[in-house]
C-alpha cells in the first residue's frame, strides 16, 4: 500500500512539472507563493529527512538543500540561488528512489 501510495503521488507532482519551461522554474505569481524549484528540492529533502527517521541508509541530498529546501527555508526568486533543474530533478528521483528501495526491502518490524 505504502509503494502504491508514494508512487501515484510522485505521479502526480511528475504530471504537474512535465515540461515545465526551465525559464518558470523560480516564477512566482505572488511572493509567497512556493516555486518548482523549491517545491521540487522540498520534496527531495523531505524524502531524505523521513529516510533518516526509518533508517534507510544512503539516501541524503546536498549539505546546500537543507538551507535552500529545508523545514524554514523560503523560495527565493533568483533562479541562480539553487542548482539547475536538472541537478534538482536527479536528486528529487535518487530520493525517492533511494526511499522505494528501502520500503520494498525493509522488514514488517521495520516498517511497524
Amino acid at each position: 500500500y505504502v509503494l502504491g501510495l508514494m508512487r501515484w503521488v510522485r505521479g502526480v507532482s511528475d504530471g504537474i512539472l512535465k515540461g515545465w519551461p526551465e525559464a518558470k522554474f523560480t516564477f512566482q505569481s505572488s511572493p509567497n507563493d512556493n516555486h518548482a524549484a523549491w517545491v521540487m528540492g522540498h520534496l527531495a529533502h523531505t524524502d531524505a529527512w523521513i529516510a533518516g527517521v526509518v533508517g534507510a541508509q544512503g539516501v541524503k541530498t546536498p549539505e546546500t538543500y537543507a538551507k535552500l529546501f529545508g523545514m524554514g527555508s523560503k523560495p527565493l526568486a533568483r533562479a541562480g540561488e539553487y542548482p539547475s533543474p536538472a541537478n534538482i530533478r536527479r536528486v528529487l528521483d535518487e530520493t525517492r528512489a533511494g526511499l522505494i528501495r528501502w520500503v520494498e526491502s525493509a522488514s514488517d518490524e521495520q516498517l511497524a
